[in-house]
């Protein structure tokens, strides 16, 4: 072995200086194949999982505003009517306090019916599927379980 070669393995981990030797495998090329399908097949068991998750989020993020918007729309005193259509992210006009998230749109009403004020929001994330509607204390969606 030359100095040169002797340097280098002084400096280098042990399996490192055996490939410099030359008696040392790396891995085959059936060895990375198997390494690369089983990693693509667990990809393929993620990614709708990942995109079921991310849609769920968006479906809460939009019931969260709706709730939100509802519980304001109830704390309205006085003789206040207004039907607006708000799209995140956003104040709501005429409601102190919520917010509209980034990708969702409301739709925030309050109306007087006789002597009785009567008030009703729906909203929907742009990603999401469940639509949210929450009028006079009651809350419901257009499929599925709240």
């Amino acid at each position: 072995m030359s100095n040169y070669m002797r340097r280098i393995a002084s400096v280098f981990p042990i399996r490192l200086r055996a490939q410099l030797r030359g008696s040392a495998r790396g891995y085959s090329l059936i060895e990375l194949l198997v390494a690369t399908a089983i990693v693509m097949i667990l990809a393929r068991l993620a990614v709708p999982v990942w995109t079921l998750i991310r849609q769920r989020g968006f479906d809460r993020a939009a019931l969260s505003d709706v709730v939100n918007a509802g519980k304001a729309l109830e704390a309205v005193d006085g003789t206040l009517t207004f039907s607006r259509t708000v799209v995140g992210p956003a104040a709501i006009p005429n409601l102190p306090g919520p917010r509209v998230s980034k990708g969702a749109t409301l739709l925030v009403q309050r109306t007087k019916v006789g002597a009785k004020y009567n008030w009703y929001v729906r909203g929907k994330h742009g990603k999401g599927t469940i639509t949210y509607y929450f009028q006079n204390g009651a809350l419901t969606a257009s499929k599925g379980k709240l």
